[in-house]
């Protein structure tokens, strides 16, 4: 079993730690390779990834766009989320893109967690641990009209995401952008958008704001989501 969801080889990777870039990237194009020692041979390439982010980032990105085992995107996400802006503009272009794990409607219960939920888009899930590189190019994509709905849905998760685990990042223009999206003509951005305020945790405008939206909203999902992001505000 383990096998078949791309474990890692312990072996093969503790005999190739130090191959040389040329040899792992080669290693790379074999449809062959088992799954294990393709995981082992992600790790490895990892610590080249700084020097050649721009061919290793689109290399290993395809290799989740074709569908692979869970270790092994694992790997890849541990990778990719060390990436420079580089890194983040491909994953931004793909936001809502891959698979059909993302919310298509709003759930008709609010998420339990205590904390920020992780995004279920496999692109938004790298980008909200790449922190402020993340932020400062989809705030870039958003000011420039770039992102469609389904890829503004997604990047809104990563906003919300890296603003609660860095209040640093909650700037003003943020705040603006975030509100701007609550007044969005596509529902599921709406919804990301109010979501997305909870990360302001200790903002009294933002606690005003979330109020007023409470009282006019005759949704009782909107609602749900107003209140659970009030909880989070101090």
């Amino acid at each position: 079993m383990n096998k078949s969801r791309g474990k890692i080889n312990t072996y093969y990777y503790n005999k190739h730690k130090n191959n040389d870039y040329n040899d792992l990237l080669s290693n790379m194009v074999s449809k062959d390779l088992d799954d294990g020692i393709k995981t082992a041979n992600i790790r490895i390439l990892g610590k080249y990834f700084d020097q050649y982010e721009k061919i290793l980032s689109k290399r290993l990105f395809t290799i989740i766009k074709e569908g692979c085992p869970l270790y092994t995107k694992i790997e890849i996400q541990k990778v990719l989320s060390n990436g420079t802006k580089i890194t983040a503009d491909l994953l931004i272009s793909y936001l809502g893109h891959i698979g059909n794990n993302q919310h298509l409607k709003i759930p008709s219960k609010t998420s339990k967690k205590k904390t920020y939920p992780i995004a279920r888009d496999i692109c938004a899930r790298i980008l909200q641990k790449m922190d402020k590189i993340a932020v400062h190019e989809i705030y870039s994509k958003i000011k420039e009209g770039c992102l469609s709905y389904s890829e503004k849905s997604e990047a809104l998760d990563v906003l919300g995401y890296c603003i609660f685990h860095n209040n640093s990042l909650g700037t003003s223009r943020l705040l603006k952008t975030i509100i701007k999206e609550k007044n969005s003509c596509n529902i599921l951005c709406k919804w990301k958008s109010i979501r997305a305020l909870s990360a302001f945790k200790h903002n009294d405008f933002v606690k005003e704001y979330l109020n007023s939206l409470y009282i006019k909203s005759n949704s009782n999902e909107i609602k749900s989501e107003i209140k659970r992001s009030l909880s989070f505000i101090i």
